[in-house]
């Protein structure tokens, strides 16, 4: 009996020490804590990669901005070398290459005239009579608009001597004329607005008048190679309204 008592209190004790000993359960959020910790580590490596990015543009964009005012002073330094350059060399011309230079431009900016036309008369005895070296000075040194100039000759042709078109490009083309190239002499005749017409008609008057023709006299005169170089058309018109006025 006493045995059986010993055995009963020995199992009772087990089983109580047993339910005093307590198993520790393992939270359920701990995977969701582990994924949160890598997501926070993702994203400040992402953050760290973007500061730096932002780090080199910034220094990306001072390296720019210094390069971009290093050129800005260089051109500047250069720009000042060039003019003290073309001072030191102004000083250096002789002083009649300086005045044919000065006449050049009088000649091309206010009597419009060619280039060769412009040698001409710096290099004239009867006009200014300046060495070759002075005008060749002159004329590599003269900044003109030689179509300009081609076209407000052109237009003195026509307004004040009253030519025909093959005759306005004839002189504007002419040694002793305009002496402007053909490109140039093209230019004019393509931008020349005139009424080719009523030039015939002012021609014919004048000659009419200066040279006694009848009135077939003239008209042969207005058409001819020799003469005047007006068109068919135009010298009936000049013909038909000649005594119109």
């Amino acid at each position: 009996m006493k045995k059986l008592l010993l055995l009963i209190a020995i199992m009772l004790g087990i089983s109580g020490c047993a339910a005093d000993e307590k198993v520790e359960p393992k939270p359920a959020d701990n995977k969701q804590t582990e994924d949160k910790q890598v997501i926070d580590s993702v994203e400040d490596e992402a953050e760290d990669k973007d500061e730096v990015k932002n780090i080199e543009k910034i220094e990306k964009s001072s390296e720019e901005l210094e390069k971009e005012e290093l050129k800005e002073k260089q051109k500047e330094v250069e720009d000042k070398k060039i003019e003290e350059s073309a001072k030191s060399n102004q000083d250096e011309v002789p002083d009649e290459y300086k005045a044919a230079l000065a006449k050049a431009e009088e000649y091309a900016n206010s009597k419009y005239m060619s280039k060769m036309a412009i040698y001409g008369w710096l290099t004239s005895k009867d006009m200014d009579n300046y060495s070759h070296e002075a005008a060749q000075y002159a004329i590599d040194h003269l900044e003109a608009d030689w179509n300009r100039n081609a076209l407000e000759t052109a237009k003195a042709y026509v307004e004040k001597l009253f030519l025909s078109k093959k005759s306005v490009y004839h002189h504007l083309t002419w040694e002793f004329g305009g002496y402007f190239t053909e490109e140039q002499a093209d230019y004019a005749m393509e931008h020349l607005v005139i009424d080719w017409k009523e030039n015939a008609l002012n021609r014919a008057k004048e000659l009419k008048i200066d040279m006694e023709f009848t009135d077939e006299e003239l008209r042969d005169w207005l058409i001819s190679d020799e003469g005047e170089q007006f068109t068919v058309e135009e010298a009936d018109y000049a013909i038909e309204n000649l005594d119109n006025d």
